[in-house]
């Protein structure tokens, strides 16, 4: 399937988004990371971040962690939505990785990823 969609194996240099930092989500990314991708978009309940030059998961969990509303927006670094319009940048890999039906007929269009890999329990509706 990489081959037909112009992706080479493997994980170094490639990037990604991930819709959810919880525990998946997170975990995900640390493994993505150490695999040698870069992480460029976080969507989260309340808004997204975007930075094409790289997040670091193990930062933005202790930001999250630290911060009164437990939230991504606002991580240095990184231009902050009040949407999910980060998730919709170009990236080689997308994880939606918290909730069911996240890629649905009223959002598949937006996405620009080469191959979604997902974490989360039905996040893929059959229209998406």
């Amino acid at each position: 399937m990489c081959k037909i969609l112009g992706v080479k194996e493997g994980l170094i240099g490639k990037s990604f988004s991930v819709q959810g930092f919880g525990n998946v989500g997170y975990w995900a990314s640390k493994f993505f990371v150490e695999a040698g991708a870069k992480l460029v978009g976080v969507a989260e309940w309340d808004g997204s971040i975007y930075n094409p030059n790289g997040i670091n998961p193990d930062d933005l969990l202790e930001y999250k962690e630290r911060n009164k509303h437990k939230t991504v927006k606002g991580f240095p670094g990184s231009e902050t939505y009040l949407d999910d319009s980060a998730i919709y940048q170009p990236v080689d890999f997308f994880i939606p990785a918290a909730l069911e039906k996240a890629i649905n007929k009223d959002n598949a269009h937006k996405f620009q990823a080469k191959l979604i890999v997902e974490a989360a329990n039905g996040p893929t509706t059959m229209e998406g």
